[in-house]
């Protein structure tokens, strides 16, 4: 079956001029790399609920980082409760990229959590550059299985995917391909579903012809024939079938391991099946479809790259997606993001890292609707190299507000040091409305007559963070002091009334202008001390102190603002 990404070309690139009217989008949690070369966020993943907690948590791989050996890789599983890392996983030597390739494993051990698979496609345990897989408990990293088919230079664990139950033990299993296996010609490429019980091997898919690098991308589908097993599908991006290099992606039924269907890219050098994922169900006949990104389609310009989505039943092409200029590489990382609208509808996520929007390879991830292929709304990288949207997934609703969350990583972010890496996990929900702050407590006039009051803009919205405090009618060109904290009171000091109490913080100091004004903004993910974070439901009382040389104590105060923090 043939797919075609022309259909909606020119509607995504009109989508892509509409940026600005699409759903705001909100940054809730940043991850960066420890050291210079990381490129931190290689690999994203969810990782499905590791603890327990009614929240899934995320995995995100760096597989230069050098910590066991040059370029051995790591990965670092984090909760999606509270943004902390629970552990981390590192590679046994040099050069294994172990992080290179990582997803939720499913429940392989029958314990109710779900468990990690991290690819190390360039170790050598089992032969040279055979490459490795490893499955660790979610609960705790310990290794629960070592998996390779052990031929040289295959690449093993290149790509790596829950496969859900294939077998019907009841334990879910795992899908690992390995691009440069020989089995069925050179470089044709092997996925391999391995017992997700023991690690024994269930079923070996092979590539079509030489130098197909089927396995490239894996991706487990859920049952789509009905017979209560998993289904699969496998990437082959250099299959000639339609033209050299146009690629393919076959979805094969976890129970036999035949072929189902198989869809090939349109034209020559396309690259269909560089990824691949589960998209959800986007029609509504009870059945997962699943995304395929072609990131050398040249629809929009050469490589601008192309994406789309076809039906879990038989493969028809149900939407299409091209990147917006020459180069973007758009669908180098697909896919499913969850109901990010909330109509009810899952939606998907793609990935363009190559865009230049920001800077050259800025690179940008575009949200876009299961249910008529618009633009939701759209990520981009902050600066020139940072590749943003060289991976990316759906990340849960970890928030609680009824909207999926998305993990966009950019490996190339020199933020914290040259390619350190960055992740983040993005929102695309409204912040809530939030209680007006409340000005409460006395205030006496200071030396000029005037009494000084403090004033807001912005919101109480935590995730908004854009809070602003204002400070009028203060005595003109003096020093002030911006504090808050966790109760209010009211008691004579200095000129004037402190209405709050402790603990208190001091916020950061300035000076009023010729008006006698200062403002300060407040930073809600920076606190200057732990205990005074301010969280979602917390309720803080500000104040702001200032100088008055000319009144009787040499300074006063401004009445408060109790305010109530919201999501």
């Amino acid at each position: 079956m043939k797919s075609n990404f022309r259909t909606f070309s020119i509607t995504a690139t009109i989508f892509a001029l509409l940026v600005a009217s699409v759903t705001a989008q909100q940054s809730l949690h940043e991850f960066h790399g420890e050291a210079a070369g990381d490129r931190f966020g290689w690999a994203v993943a969810c990782a499905g609920d590791t603890d327990g907690d009614g929240v899934e948590d995320w995995l995100f791989g760096s597989p230069f980082s050098d910590q066991d050996g040059t370029n051995s890789g790591s990965a670092r599983l984090v909760s999606g409760a509270s943004g902390t890392t629970r552990f981390v996983l590192h590679g046994r030597a040099a050069l294994d990229l172990f992080g290179y390739s990582l997803a939720c494993a499913g429940d392989v051990d029958g314990d109710g959590l779900s468990d990690l698979v991290v690819g190390a496609y360039g170790n050598d345990d089992h032969g040279t550059e055979a490459g490795t897989a490893y499955v660790y408990s979610g609960i705790d990293g310990s290794l629960l299985h070592e998996l390779s088919g052990g031929e040289p230079f295959e690449n093993g664990g290149i790509s790596v995917a829950g496969a859900g139950d294939v077998d019907g033990d009841g334990l879910d299993d795992v899908l690992v391909g390995a691009w440069g296996s020989d089995l069925a010609g050179s470089n044709a490429g092997a996925a391999r579903v391995f017992s997700g019980a023991d690690g024994s091997l269930l079923r070996l898919l092979l590539g079509e012809a030489e130098l197909d690098l089927f396995g490239g991308a894996v991706c487990g589908l859920g049952d789509l024939d009905g017979d209560g097993r998993g289904d699969l599908a496998v990437g082959a991006k250099w299959n000639d079938a339609t033209g050299s290099g146009a690629g393919s992606v076959t979805v094969f039924s976890g129970a036999s391991g035949s072929a189902l269907f198989t869809l090939r890219g349109a034209d020559a050098g396309d690259g269909f099946g560089t990824s691949v994922a589960c998209a959800g169900d986007l029609d509504g006949d009870g059945i997962n479809e699943l995304i395929v990104g072609a990131p050398g389609a040249d629809a929009s310009g050469a490589n601008a790259g192309a994406a789309g989505v076809f039906s879990g039943v038989d493969g028809t092409e149900l939407l299409s997606f091209a990147g917006s200029a020459a180069g973007d590489g758009f669908g180098i990382s697909v896919s499913g993001a969850g109901d990010m609208d909330a109509d009810g509808v899952a939606d998907v996520i793609v990935g363009a890292y190559g865009n230049d929007t920001n800077g050259s390879g800025a690179g940008c991830a575009q949200v876009l609707s299961g249910a008529d292929g618009g633009l939701i709304s759209e990520v981009l990288g902050d600066a020139a190299g940072d590749r943003l949207g060289f991976s990316v997934a759906g990340g849960g609703d970890t928030d609680g507000d009824g909207r999926a969350e998305v993990l966009v990583s950019a490996y190339g972010c020199s933020v914290q040091t040259t390619m350190a890496g960055e992740a983040r996990v993005w929102s695309f929900s409204e912040p809530a409305a939030c209680p007006a702050p409340q000005s409460f407590c006395s205030t006496n006039p200071h030396s000029g007559g005037v009494a000084a009051s403090l004033g807001w803009g912005g919101s109480a919205s935590v995730r908004a963070n854009d809070l602003v405090l204002t400070c009028s009618d203060a005595v003109a060109e003096q020093s002030v002091l911006f504090f808050y904290g966790a109760g209010q009171t009211e008691q004579p000091f200095g000129d004037g009334f402190l209405c709050v109490t402790g603990p208190i913080f001091r916020l950061g100091v300035g000076t009023t202008d010729a008006s006698g004004t200062a403002a300060h903004a407040l930073d809600i993910t920076a606190p200057a001390f732990p205990a005074g974070q301010i969280t979602v439901g917390s309720t803080w009382y500000f104040q702001v102190w200032y100088r008055d040389p000319a009144g009787p104590a040499g300074f006063n105060l401004t009445d408060a603002l109790a305010v109530e923090f919201c999501q």
